[in-house]
């Protein structure tokens, strides 16, 4: 295989930013052809930016309303700390509700934009590997890192534009439509409670009504 690993998401830390942040663990034979595999996350960006982004969108909006419903109580230090580094953001007044995503409804302008910038030809792309004999042509002095940094060719970025899935492999698509995805849940017993069996219970519990003594 060419990878062990894969997370993918938008990324939020303090100041920093990026609307689409892409990591991936790499095999030595996927390091190898890393050429092919970002050929291969370009095209599924673009698959993504031309896609029902309106039934996506919803499609995840349901399933996290779903769990944020449904989700287990947690001891209130928990929700101090996901708070924390909120509310020096975000003016309160009274309660404040709070989950890892509240999302309004869905805005056609809004991800219209976010899906320019999804553009791979905007992409940054960072290689770490143990790989000696790399001319370095950069050094960072507080972490005493050397590496490499040089521009992506203009006729790279312009592949990675208009490159789709199907351009490398039938088999590379995005997931079809969920149409068991959840709006709610009723609970319901699997066994329907019913009459305390008298006759056992006196058995079991009956107390003793002749004393015996030695």
């Amino acid at each position: 295989g060419y990878c062990v690993g894969i997370t993918a998401g938008a990324m939020e830390v303090q100041e920093e930013y990026e609307d689409l942040y892409i990591s991936i663990s790499l095999t030595q034979k996927g390091y190898e052809k890393k050429e092919e595999v970002l050929d291969i996350v370009m095209a599924f960006v673009n698959e993504i930016r031309s896609c029902d982004l309106h039934r996506a969108y919803n499609d995840y909006q349901r399933r996290q309303e779903v769990e944020f419903d449904y989700d287990e109580q947690h001891a209130g230090v928990d929700y101090a700390k996901l708070l924390a580094n909120k509310v020096l953001r975000v003016d309160c007044e009274g309660s404040l509700l709070a989950k890892s995503q509240i999302l309004h409804a869905f805005d056609k302008e809004v991800m219209d934009k976010v899906s320019h910038y999804l553009d791979p030809a905007m992409a940054i792309v960072t290689m770490l590997a143990n790989e000696e004999g790399v001319a370095n042509n950069k050094y960072e002095e507080w972490f005493d890192l050397h590496y490499s940094s040089s521009p992506i060719d203009e006729k790279t970025r312009q592949k990675w534009s208009k490159i789709r899935t199907s351009d490398i492999s039938p088999l590379l698509h995005l997931p079809i439509k969920n149409d068991f995805a959840p709006s709610h849940f009723d609970i319901v017993t699997t066994q329907v409670d019913g009459e305390e069996k008298k006759a056992d219970s006196w058995w079991w519990y009956k107390q003793p009504i002749k004393l015996e003594a030695s």
